[in-house]
């Protein structure tokens, strides 16, 4: 994984994000700016997950 992630953090530039993605942090961050969107702190938000696998 180490390895993919260096890969992946020397060559991020080159690599293109399809055009959903740019809708997808659009409308996240129009829900943001609304007041529409909780945020969670990590510790709390691992607790969530490991709760809904268990």
């Amino acid at each position: 994984m180490e390895i993919i992630w260096g890969d992946l953090c020397t060559k991020a530039d080159s690599i293109p994000s399809p055009p959903w993605h740019k809708k997808v942090l659009q409308e996240r961050g129009d829900k943001i700016k609304q007041g529409d969107e909780d945020f969670a702190d990590w510790s709390s938000a691992k607790k969530d997950i490991g709760d809904n696998l268990s």
